[in-house]
């Protein structure tokens, strides 16, 4: 029995550090996800004003020729 305790808090500590690091890299990968996504919409977000931009641009110009053609 007494030589059995070190190995059970051997495997306790051991499973606590290998929990502890599995938290730490979910928490890592959820942040890494969130700041992916967050990219990700930013640029989206980027993407839509740039489209809706050049249509306003394009409408514009497309007023400007239709103004010209009559």
């Amino acid at each position: 029995m007494v030589v059995a305790k070190p190995h059970i808090l051997c495997d306790t500590f051991w499973g606590h550090l290998v929990g502890m690091l599995g938290v730490v890299l979910l928490l890592e990968a959820r942040l890494a996800l969130l700041t992916s996504w967050y990219n990700n919409g930013v640029m989206f977000l980027k993407a839509s004003v740039m489209v809706k931009e050049y249509s306003k641009k394009y409408q514009q110009n497309k007023f400007i020729r239709v103004q010209f053609r009559l």
